[in-house]
């Protein structure tokens, strides 16, 4: 009996602990030296009025060489691992805070399908390439590919690198020189306008590329 009560008890605590929330990774356009980072995540569901359901302080992040800022969200954090993937929902918001300003906001159960994709070992996941055009684009083998030309540009699945992995996600960003907009066309009639300091997350998928926003509300 004993033995079948403490087998009990293992079960329901390996229940509790698979089904807890695993870090996530973000990622922003950020144009400035360093920015130190504290994120909220709220329930903006709650009827009972908003409040931070977790905040974890990064401290002073550095972005890299084409202003990129991507840092994992609840690692190595005991706070975190409180969280179930069961209790997200459409309305968990992370509040990406620099300073006491918000400077993005991203929708945790979008950033889950993310993070499913991307290797969450470290940043060392990410790369990134710029390209000014269509052909540079093309030569790119990374995973965010960075837009610092000048004046608007129309792309499309045929200009990007034909031996990209499949089954993977990219980012495509702005950093447009001039405020300039991108306009991805997506067949037959879609086509997706990524402002300056906006990006995409385009997945290929058996050579297709399908695309999600930038997370957020």
């Amino acid at each position: 009996m004993k033995k079948i009560f403490f087998l009990a008890i293992s079960l329901i605590a390996f229940s509790l602990t698979a089904n807890a929330l695993e870090p996530v990774g973000i990622v922003f356009p950020y144009t400035g030296e360093t920015a130190n980072i504290t994120c909220e995540l709220i329930d903006y569901g709650n009827e009972g009025g908003i409040e931070p359901i977790f905040t974890q302080e990064l401290g002073e992040l550095t972005p890299n060489s084409s202003g990129i800022l991507y840092f994992m969200l609840g690692k190595d954090n005991e706070n975190w691992s409180d969280i179930t993937a069961s209790s997200v929902s459409s309305y968990y918001v992370v509040n990406v805070k620099i300073g006491e300003d918000i400077k993005a906001q991203f929708r945790l159960d979008e950033l889950i399908n993310l993070s499913a994709r991307i290797p969450a070992s470290s940043s060392n996941a990410l790369t990134d390439g710029e390209f000014t055009n269509a052909e540079e684009l093309g030569e790119l083998t990374n995973n965010i590919f960075v837009y610092t030309g000048e004046g608007d540009i129309d792309l499309d699945k045929n200009d990007l690198n034909e031996n990209l992995p499949e089954n993977a996600t990219y980012m495509i960003v702005n950093k447009s020189a001039d405020d300039a907009d991108i306009n991805f066309l997506f067949p037959p009639e879609v086509s997706v306008r990524i402002a300056p300091r906006e990006y995409i997350i385009l997945l290929n998928v058996g050579g297709n590329y399908y695309f999600a926003p930038q997370p957020g509300i």
